[in-house]
């Protein structure tokens, strides 16, 4: 065998090079975790902010289940919640969907997306005491 030396550098070039390229994909897929995460912690942040607020709460309470496409009082509550979630994020703008149901029903959302979809609800409600007890389901999607 004359050209030993030049075998032993190609296997040291491709063994170099893999290791570059395992280095480049930890590296990005951690940076992919820590966004999800951060995604994941302002969605719920958010959703908990929703909750807490009497204004918010009282639209959602508002929001007519018979006539979810034709009332423009339900326009207006999904704007406004809109804009009150989309105002929670710092730094990321994802895309959100929201849908408002009866707390005792699944909140079905059909939307077909890519890549991850995060997901969280509440259940919003007056007092059981209340005249007019119907507490609501708000589920929120992001991605």
């Amino acid at each position: 065998m004359v050209n030993k030396r030049g075998w032993l550098r190609v296997v040291e070039a491709s063994i170099a090079v893999l290791l570059v390229i395992g280095a480049i994909l930890t590296v990005s897929n951690s940076q992919t975790n820590r966004e999800n995460k951060e995604l994941e912690d302002q969605l719920a942040f958010a959703i908990t902010n929703i909750a807490e607020n009497v204004s918010a709460r009282e639209s959602i309470l508002n929001y007519s289940l018979s006539e979810l496409d034709n009332n423009p009082n339900n326009l207006q509550i999904m704007a406004k919640l809109n804009s009150s979630i989309y105002s929670q994020f710092r730094g990321i703008r994802p895309n959100i969907l929201l849908k408002i149901c009866p707390a005792n029903e699944p909140c079905v959302i059909n939307y077909n997306t890519l890549g991850e979809v995060f997901s969280q609800e509440v259940i919003i409600s007056t007092t059981p005491h209340s005249s007019a007890f119907s507490p609501k389901k708000l589920r929120v999607i992001a991605w």
